[in-house]
């Protein structure tokens, strides 16, 4: 395959570059496919790396650490050897004359095929390197999961969101989402997750469900701040499903005044999440105590708690009408909120309730930020004290550094300020019986918990200093050589950038963990564009 670095289901016969054309149309052609044999040098494999190819090689039977690279030709990067239509280089250490010559015979057959096509370095680009529009293809996880964003506004906002910063995976009707399951192979995915903005803002999104039912889908999960379920008869829409139906409810504090802060339901813009962060998020409202470990409210909080009110009428809000499903019922949504100062507080807690009680698999998500991290074990006692063993799961995230927490990084904690509090909750979970747990795609890295890997929620194999996705990286300085290499997701290139990495260290000193390899790791492309 060719940039992406996950499986996809490609929208359209063009969305995503495919790199069995890269090794029939090129790499054939020229005898430098895998396992062909240049002298006394042999080629090992072909990977794409960003908008580069990189291609490992044997000399007299051993595998040199060095690279070759090669992208179409662009004046502004750099290279050992640019041809008319190409930019070959290399990567390591150890250049040397048998290197050199490689470099000069890979050079000679790409371009001696291009030319023969009378292919440009733009069209060598966009037929094998041009990185994709996320509205282009919609991204599998490993597991065969699938994210589907149902719509793009909320009403919440969160102080920690992530998803304002910009989304993929965008199905905004029953019509786009038959047609796109009504296309995928049997078995193609194992679990669906519906998500947003605030999905249930989407009336039609008990049919969702069911489409994703009638698909095969195994487990579907609902991403949701749980308001809109507590209405009566609200969940009960979900019944016919719900020995596959998961909840994932955002709950972030056991308090009404923490709650409306963290999630913001004081202060909702009538916008889509992706025009809230070209705008900016305005925290002026948004206090800390001196210590960073409890909320102060404002004056504008003060009054609006004691007055019993919130949020300004919605109709006096300019809300400009919108395809977007969501955006009817973000109207009457955002002219209820904080009707009284605990009445989101209250509707999450009963909806987590209702869910239980119906018999829903159910799971909380607590993100943690530098107001509430110091409330971590109290709120995990809280949890089991409350639903106990019917609870399926809870667990604790990371916020990560986009969104509105990269707005206001203030906001934001050291991965060190996580593990006290984290373990701790973990403990709580040992002695109960209760899975407690930080999930991979947001989590503080294993390195710094290694006593507490059974409480990951790990996937995948990044052997070889891959990460899952080009905002994350593993510094060479502190995870070259690391035994938990595999079950590291990386760290934000922001939180180096913030915090440095002070914090990481190399485990050598306890064994490889095992990893189960689950399906779609591997780069795949399902084409749903094919005719």
């Amino acid at each position: 395959m060719a940039y992406l670095d996950r499986a996809v289901i490609a929208l359209s016969p063009d969305a995503v570059p495919r790199f069995d054309t890269f090794v029939a149309e090129l790499l054939g052609p020229a005898d430098l496919q895998p396992g062909q044999r240049l002298g006394r040098v042999e080629v090992v494999g072909w990977r794409h790396s960003g908008d580069h190819a990189h291609m490992r090689w044997r000399f007299d039977d051993e595998e040199r650490d060095l690279v070759i690279t090669l992208q179409p030709r662009n004046e502004a990067d750099g290279a050992y050897l640019r041809t008319p239509r190409w930019n070959i280089g290399y990567l390591g250490a150890g250049f040397d004359a048998v290197t050199a010559a490689l470099v000069a015979e890979v050079g000679k057959r790409v371009e001696a095929v291009a030319a023969h096509h009378n292919w440009s370095a733009a069209d060598l680009h966009q037929r094998w390197f041009r990185r994709p529009d996320s509205n282009e293809y919609l991204e599998i996880t490993p597991g065969k999961k699938l994210y589907l964003r149902v719509t793009d506004y909320c009403d919440e906002n969160c102080v920690f969101c992530n998803a304002t910063e910009g989304n993929a995976n965008i199905v905004s009707s029953k019509a786009a989402l038959r047609d796109l399951l009504g296309r995928l192979p049997t078995g193609g995915l194992s679990q669906i997750i519906f998500s947003g903005g605030e999905p249930t803002l989407v009336r039609a999104l008990p049919d969702y469900v069911g489409l994703a039912a009638d698909a095969g889908a195994s487990e579907i999960i609902l991403q949701t701040n749980g308001v809109a379920l507590a209405a009566p008869g609200e969940l009960e829409r979900y019944l016919p499903w719900r020995d596959r139906i998961g909840v994932g409810f955002s709950l972030h504090a056991f308090d009404p005044v923490l709650s409306n802060l963290l999630t913001g339901a004081l202060n909702v813009p009538a916008l889509p999440l992706q025009e809230r962060f070209r705008r900016g998020l305005d925290a002026d409202s948004l206090k800390a105590g001196p210590n960073g470990d409890a909320p102060e409210q404002d004056a504008a909080m003060n009054e609006a708690a004691a007055s019993d009110s919130g949020a300004t009428d919605a109709d006096t809000l300019d809300v400009e009408e919108a395809a977007d499903p969501g955006a009817e019922r973000w109207r009457a949504a955002s002219s209820a909120v904080a009707k009284g100062s605990t009445g989101r507080y209250d509707a999450k807690i009963a909806a987590v309730d209702r869910a239980v009680a119906l018999g829903f698999r159910v799971k909380i998500t607590c993100v943690v930020t530098r107001l509430n991290v110091a409330q971590v074990p109290a709120f995990t006692r809280a949890c089991w004290e409350r639903w106990g063993p019917r609870l399926d799961r809870l667990q604790f995230s990371y916020a990560m550094p986009r969104g509105n927490a990269w707005l206001n990084p203030g906001w934001l904690l050291r991965f060190e300020d996580c593990v006290a509090p984290f373990a701790e909750a973990f403990e709580i979970g040992r002695s109960t019986g209760m899975l407690v747990e930080t999930s991979q795609t947001s989590c503080v890295p294993p390195c710094l918990m290694p006593d507490y890997l059974d409480h990951y929620d790990l996937y995948g194999d990044y052997r070889g200093g891959q990460t899952t996705g080009v905002e994350r990286v593993k510094p060479a300085e502190t995870c070259t050589g690391c035994n938990f290499d595999r079950i590291c997701a990386g760290v934000w290139r922001r939180y180096i950038d913030t915090f440095g990495t002070a914090e990481l260290r190399t485990i050598t000193d306890r064994p490889e963990p095992p990893v189960v390899m689950e399906d779609y790791l591997d780069q795949q492309v399902l084409d749903l564009g094919a005719e």
